[in-house]
C-alpha cells in the first residue's frame, strides 16, 4: 500500500505580499517578500489547509501560464520556504539575494573585504554575461547596478554580491531576463506576484512508508530520483540546472496545459515503482 497523493494548486499572490525598501539604492532590487498572516487557510482562492504544503511532495511553478521549474520539498515545515527563495530569485526585483555564494561565514567582514568583493564581481559578470541577455534590458537594469556597489557600501548591499541562503543562479536569471522588459521590470508591490502559481503534490504520511534503516538525506535522494528527476528531465523546465535537463539550451517550452499529464505520469510512476520495496 502507498500512501495518497494530494494535489493543491496555489497563487503565489494569495501567499506571499511584498513591500517596497524606501531609499534603496539599487532601482530593481528594491522590493522584500512577507508571508501573509493566515492560521490554516491562505487568502483568495487558494484556499487549501496548510499542512497540503507539508513535505513530501514535487511541485511545478508556472509563470504566465509556462512552466518555469520543477522542485521537490522534504523539509520540516512546508513548500513555501522553498518558493520564497523562486520568487525572489526569478523575478529578480527582491533586494534579499546573492548572486555568488560564499559558504560557512557572511562574506566583507574582514580587513580583505575590498579584494573578496572585486573577485565576486568578477565572477558575475562571467556566470551573468550580456551574451546571455539579448532579450531584455536586464543586464544594464541589474547587473551594472550591483557591480556599482563598493566596500563603502552596507552589509547588506555587500552581500548581494555573494553570501549564502538566497542563492540566485544564471537559469533563473535568464527566466528574469526572458520577461523583464514586458512584465518584470516594471511591477511593483502589488502586481509583482501575479500570473506566479504552484502546483504542488503532497505523499500523504510519507514518513511512514520510506525505510527506517536509511537515513533522511538518503530517503530523500531516492524520492528526487523517481519523483523529480524524470519530470526536470522530461519537460527541460528553463530554471532548472542544465546537467539535470534532456534539453540543454535554454528554452520555454511547457504551458500549464500538461498540468493533466503531470498528475497521470506521477501517479502511474508512484504506483508502479519499487521505492517502498
Amino acid at each position: 500500500m502507498s500512501p495518497n497523493i494530494i494535489k493543491s494548486h496555489i497563487y503565489a499572490k494569495d501567499i506571499f505580499k511584498a513591500e517596497k525598501i524606501h531609499n534603496s539604492k539599487l532601482k530593481y532590487l528594491n522590493l522584500k517578500i512577507r508571508k501573509k498572516k493566515n492560521k490554516s487557510i491562505f487568502q483568495g482562492s487558494s484556499d487549501i489547509p496548510r499542512t497540503s504544503l507539508e513535505s513530501w511532495g514535487v511541485y511545478f511553478m508556472f509563470f504566465k501560464t509556462s512552466l518555469i521549474y520543477v522542485g521537490s520539498y522534504c523539509g520540516k515545515k512546508t513548500v513555501l520556504e522553498r518558493w520564497e527563495k523562486h520568487l525572489k530569485t526569478d523575478t529578480t526585483r527582491f533586494q534579499r539575494v546573492n548572486f555568488e555564494v560564499i559558504n560557512g561565514k557572511a562574506p566583507f567582514i574582514d580587513q580583505d573585504r575590498l579584494e573578496k568583493l572585486e573577485f565576486f564581481k568578477n565572477k558575475i559578470i562571467i556566470n551573468y554575461g550580456k551574451k546571455d541577455l539579448k532579450k531584455s534590458n536586464i543586464y544594464k537594469d541589474i547587473i551594472e547596478d550591483i557591480l556599482s556597489i563598493n566596500s563603502s557600501f552596507s552589509k547588506k548591499y555587500l552581500q548581494i554580491i555573494a553570501n549564502d541562503g538566497n542563492n540566485h543562479s544564471p537559469n533563473r536569471f535568464r527566466v528574469a531576463n526572458y520577461f523583464w522588459d514586458d512584465h518584470l521590470k516594471n511591477r511593483g508591490e502589488d502586481n509583482i506576484f501575479n500570473d506566479f502559481e504552484f502546483f504542488y503534490f503532497k505523499f500523504e504520511n510519507f514518513k511512514n512508508f520510506v525505510s527506517k534503516n536509511s537515513s533522511h538525506e538518503e530517503n530523500k535522494k531516492k524520492f528526487q530520483k523517481f519523483f523529480e528527476k524524470p519530470f526536470i528531465k522530461k519537460f527541460s523546465p528553463p530554471a532548472n540546472a542544465t546537467e539535470d535537463k534532456k534539453n540543454k539550451e535554454f528554452k520555454i517550452i511547457q504551458n500549464i496545459s500538461i498540468i493533466n499529464e503531470i498528475e497521470d505520469e506521477l501517479r502511474k510512476s508512484y504506483d508502479g515503482q519499487s521505492f517502498f520495496g
